[in-house]
């Protein structure tokens, strides 16, 4: 298998350990350097999104988190945090 050997900044939100594991080896079997922002909970995620003068090449995130309702975060990720900026 050929690693992308591009550089990616990732957040990933994801509240599961078993689950945030897996996505991080698959990360690391297709990239050779992702640089992996992780957060558990949306208002962590939230702040890194604000704050973060960077900025992210992509974001994994669950859909399901303890600190907001499924709906609530796909209509701030949309609107709000503009997760899907041009």
């Amino acid at each position: 298998m050929i690693l992308d050997r591009e550089t990616y900044r990732i957040l990933f939100v994801e509240d599961n350990p078993g689950d945030a594991l897996l996505v991080k080896d698959f990360l690391s079997e297709h990239f050779q350097n992702p640089q992996l922002v992780y957060a558990t909970k949306y208002k962590q995620a939230e702040s890194f999104l604000t704050e973060d003068k960077e900025g992210f090449d992509i974001i994994l995130l669950d859909l399901s988190l303890p600190d907001i309702s499924k709906e609530n975060l796909i209509e701030k990720a949309i609107w709000e945090i503009g997760f899907f900026k041009d």
